[in-house]
């Protein structure tokens, strides 16, 4: 099988040194304009895993594109899947192997694969490449016998957050999240989301600027806290 993979994060590059071999030929590349030029040759797949930009309609049109959605979707469909369920207290979910069409995280699916969101990002990012690798073995073991079923319709639709939304208000400790004080879960659950290499968590005035990279979170109920 001969398969262009895309992929630019640390983990999701893992992905492809976990399932290369299973290709006849295979090429990685890093950014827009390379896969751009890579998609002119012929492939059976293009695999997209951890990518931040649109891929060309063209391209989506004229070939087999396959995506990862750390989501089950068409639940969390949209930019900044994985805060928006840490945010939301989601502890697990599952990832979603899909063909990519000309709408946003709306093609067919073809697998799915529970992933783990408790910890920090790291350990999201662990479990998510995990996911994403058993769900590549798996489509390109039954390629070409594929099976592409449609979403369902409905599911909540997420923004993508932007970096000012990493700013914790200006408020006493603990801070107010929508007027409504926050627990100390929702705060860890607030910055753990957003580690590197996302927008890191703030505050700020007229002093300068606070920037919170890494907490550890003890549950109440833990025995050993």
């Amino acid at each position: 099988m001969r398969v262009l993979f895309c992929a630019y994060r640390d983990w999701a590059k893992s992905v492809y040194d976990d399932v290369k071999n299973l290709c006849t030929e295979s090429l990685l590349v890093t950014t827009p304009e390379q896969l751009s030029t890579a998609s002119r040759q012929t492939w059976d797949a293009i695999i997209v895993v951890g990518w931040s930009w649109k891929i060309e309609d063209v391209i989506v049109k004229e070939n087999l594109v396959i995506g990862m959605h750390p989501s089950d979707l068409p639940d969390y469909a949209g930019g900044s899947p994985i805060q928006n369920q840490v945010l939301d207290g989601l502890t697990e979910s599952r990832a979603t192997l899909f063909r990519l069409n000309e709408k946003f995280d709306e093609g067919e699916i073809l697998d799915k694969e529970r992933i783990d969101l408790t910890g920090h990002l790291d350990d999201i990012f662990c479990s998510i490449q995990s996911a994403t690798a058993v769900m590549i073995k798996r489509f390109m073991s039954s390629y070409p016998n594929i099976s592409l079923q449609p979403q369902a319709p409905g599911g909540k639709k997420v923004r993508r957050l932007k970096p000012e939304d990493s700013m914790l208000p200006k408020t006493a400790f603990p801070a107010k999240l929508g007027g409504k004080k926050m627990s100390c879960l929702e705060m860890w659950n607030f910055i753990r989301c957003r580690e590197d290499p996302y927008p890191n968590v703030f505050f700020e005035d007229e002093t300068g600027k606070l920037v919170i990279k890494h907490v550890e979170f003890t549950p109440k109920d833990n025995p050993n806290s």
